[in-house]
């Protein structure tokens, strides 16, 4: 739910400038914006990962061919979405969803070149944080890692990819358990060290995108003109953690995160989630949730999801 409330807040003022939305945040649900929406819709930032949810409700496990099928159904006939049409499905979405139905081992269908380090594998990870965290808390075991990677790997197969969705799970399964945030991003970062520079093909030059993660305190020092809010993965890492670093409550943060302009539905729904876990479902407002559109398909999924799991 605090996924979909910050991928519905960023929807309409998706692109727009930071100067503008810093001097007038969003506070509300909008509609009619950036897409011809109304107030409280949700993109496929929240599309996704429920087609994700809904796979592995069906067979119990991350079952890849399963899950780019319920990917296909999102994409071609508008399943888990508020209007039964998708909207916003990136270029690196959509070609690995066209490889599968053309017969390509889903494992393959992930981009691997540079190009492909989008943030849509990112935003879609939510369902791998509840499933891991029900198979083993927060002590995550080297088969989990494969897990994360190979659910990446669906659509986004670069290393530097598959390395920040690591990060997020790590960090996500953390604060699931409780852990404080700083510490919980501590042992992220540790556990993400110690797994990556043991991969062959996670080379230096990948773990290299993430150095400025390494130093904590400096990264929650940076400037607001130092976070970029494009949609390449590493830049939405860092700057989902620096706003979490710089505010105390889920409204703050989701607010501060679309304030930053340009992708703020995949900002916001990553945000949204990581802030949910850290301050609990009680700390989202009833406001903004009251106006989410499909809100009960929404729910019920989240809450089978949570029985099963």
């Amino acid at each position: 739910m605090g996924h979909a409330v910050g991928d519905a807040l960023g929807v309409p003022v998706a692109y727009g400038e930071r100067q503008r939305l810093q001097q007038h945040p969003v506070k509300d649900m909008l509609g009619f914006g950036a897409y011809p929406v109304p107030q409280g819709s949700w993109s496929d930032v929240t599309s996704l990962p429920l087609a994700c949810m809904s796979s592995m409700l069906q067979t119990g496990y991350a079952d890849y061919a399963q899950i780019m099928q319920e990917f296909s159904a999102c994409v071609d006939h508008g399943k888990y979405t508020p209007d039964g049409e998708a909207f916003e499905i990136g270029h690196s979405s959509r070609h690995a969803i066209k490889k599968f139905q053309e017969g390509v081992p889903p494992l393959a269908c992930g981009g691997q070149g540079t190009a492909d380090n989008g943030c849509a594998a990112l935003t879609r990870m939510d369902p791998a944080i509840l499933y891991l965290y029900a198979r083993h808390g927060n002590d995550l075991e080297p088969e989990d890692m494969q897990v994360i990677r190979d659910m990446a790997s669906l659509t986004n197969a670069h290393a530097i990819s598959c390395i920040a969705c690591g990060v997020y799970v790590l960090l996500g399964v953390e604060l699931c358990h409780g852990t404080p945030l700083e510490r919980a991003l501590e042992l992220a970062l540790a556990t993400a060290r110690d797994y990556y520079g043991l991969q062959p093909d996670h080379g230096v030059d990948a773990r290299k995108a993430f150095l400025r993660l390494e130093n904590i305190a400096a990264l929650r020092q940076l400037p607001a003109e130092e976070i970029s809010s494009d949609g390449y993965v590493v830049h939405v890492l860092e700057a989902t953690l620096w706003v979490l670093l710089n505010t105390t409550d889920y409204e703050q943060a989701v607010i501060r995160t679309v304030s930053l302009g340009n992708n703020t539905n995949s900002l916001g729904g990553v945000t949204g989630s990581l802030a949910a876990m850290l301050y609990g479902r009680e700390a989202i407002p009833e406001r903004w949730l009251r106006e989410l559109r499909a809100r009960e398909q929404l729910t019920q999924l989240a809450q089978a999801f949570e029985e099963r799991f």
